[in-house]
């Protein structure tokens, strides 16, 4: 019950500021009252976190190994971490805030220790909102009206408060820094991009699906603008420190054995779809094991992928190219590819509203709208179900319905956004200014 009340509750906010903002964005007759809105919108974000917190565990499993391993972390040393007698799938960039949360919440209640393990997630949330609030108020596009409604979409979207306060995952952490790394490339600081990239690597192996950003922004910036061999030298070396960085945190938890994970990790999949309400899904595939041919397909799927990413931010003339493409690689994967979970296409709701806040197309608002309405069904049935077992229900005809119409959606929508994006000469609304 506690958990259909935070489900509601969500929704509600959802749909009410969705409203708000497609009528309302670019009306410049309205004022904020205060100037204390941000605070009290962030306030009131956190405060619907805690509240979601406390009503709901969260996943059960994901929980267990979390308290599980911050307890691990804290009472032995790190070398000892990765065990083959328990389950220890994440690399070490988050178990370090693990072994903090575990010192703290020794003596702590269950259920306070919970809320803690919760802690770092909610936090990132919070921090992307006022990111999105802080990039949006000084662009020429939006008035301060118009950046309290983007910050306010983002912090009461169900999608969000979902993940990160009632499943209890860390997604918003790894995705907030992926759209942080993508904003520095767009802001041509591919120097802090580099290591906020390790870092994200370091966190979650799913980062590495957004490399190709990383190397349009290199080509562009390095090799096409004013090309000279002291800049070349210059990202080479600070590139290799980022690599450095990478291999420097693993050491604690023994180098061999970090990289045997990140390898067993990302082979760990083995079906076409294991949850996510994708185009493998909608046609009966969840959880049914790839053969060796469709695995092959895979990665001719990929590669197309990675080429409509490259075509798309090479051929966009605005800085919202970087998130375009980010988003193309965020949701194409989630919707084609195989071997994705429930949560595995996180990044493109925000990725989708940072390119809105770039340059803004209604079509870029309603695509934000139509992903996180698909992803948070996902997430939201996966947890539903979860206490229950889980597999009963894998290959029902509601996985195969809503799969088959968060596909559609999502796609068509998707599609129409690369297209708006592409098209030659193409203007923003009158409410706005071209971007430079």
């Amino acid at each position: 019950m506690t958990f259909t009340i935070s489900i509601v509750i969500t929704v509600f906010f959802s749909l009410s500021l969705f409203t708000i903002a497609c009528t309302s964005i670019g009306n410049q007759t309205l004022r904020p009252p205060s100037r204390l809105c941000p605070a009290l919108i962030v306030i009131a974000a956190f405060s619907a976190r805690l509240i979601c917190a406390y009503m709901y565990k969260g996943f059960s499993f994901d929980m267990s190994c979390f308290n599980a391993w911050a307890s691990r972390l804290y009472a032995h040393s790190f070398s000892d971490f990765y065990s083959p007698n328990m389950c220890t799938d994440y690399p070490p960039g988050y178990l370090y805030i693990l072994y903090i949360l575990g010192a703290i919440k020794n003596g702590m209640s269950e259920m306070n220790a919970y809320v803690l393990l919760k802690m770092p997630a909610m936090i990132s949330d919070i921090f992307l909102g006022i990111l999105f609030f802080d990039i949006s108020r000084k662009s020429k596009h939006f008035s301060s009206h118009d950046s309290l409604i983007i910050m306010s979409m983002y912090l009461f979207n169900p999608m969000i408060i979902t993940d990160s306060a009632l499943w209890g995952q860390i997604d918003s952490i790894y995705c907030g820094m992926i759209v942080l790394m993508i904003y520095l490339i767009s802001q041509k600081r591919l120097i802090p991009a580099y290591f906020t990239f390790a870092a994200c690597v370091l966190i979650k192996p799913q980062s590495f699906f957004f490399t190709p950003v990383l190397i349009f922004g290199i080509i562009e910036q390095v090799f096409l603008d004013k090309f000279s061999v002291r800049k070349l030298i210059i990202n080479l070396v600070c590139g290799i420190c980022a690599i450095g960085m990478i291999v420097l945190l693993m050491v604690p938890f023994g180098l061999k054995t970090t990289v045997d994970q990140y390898i067993a990790t990302l082979g760990s999949s083995t079906q076409f779809s294991q949850n996510a309400f994708n185009l493998w899904a909608a046609i009966g595939k969840n959880y049914v094991a790839v053969t060796p041919a469709a695995d092959k397909l895979n990665y001719v799927i990929l590669a197309a992928i990675v080429a409509l990413s490259a075509y798309t931010f090479f051929n966009i003339e605005n800085k919202s190219r970087y998130y375009i493409s980010g988003f193309i690689l965020a949701i194409m994967t989630y919707m084609i590819s195989m071997k994705m979970h429930e949560r595995y296409g996180f990044a493109a709701v925000p990725l989708i509203l940072a390119a809105y806040i770039s340059y803004p197309k209604k079509s870029a608002l309603i695509c934000y709208g139509a992903v996180s309405a698909g992803m948070f069904v996902n997430c939201a049935w996966i947890l539903k179900v979860g206490s229950q077992n889980l597999l009963s229900v894998v290959h029902s005809t509601f996985i195969r319905v809503v799969s088959s119409i968060n596909s559609i959606f999502t796609l068509c929508t998707a599609a129409f956004v690369i297209y708006e994006y592409c098209m030659p000469n193409h203007k923003v609304p009158k409410t706005s200014t071209a971007d430079s």
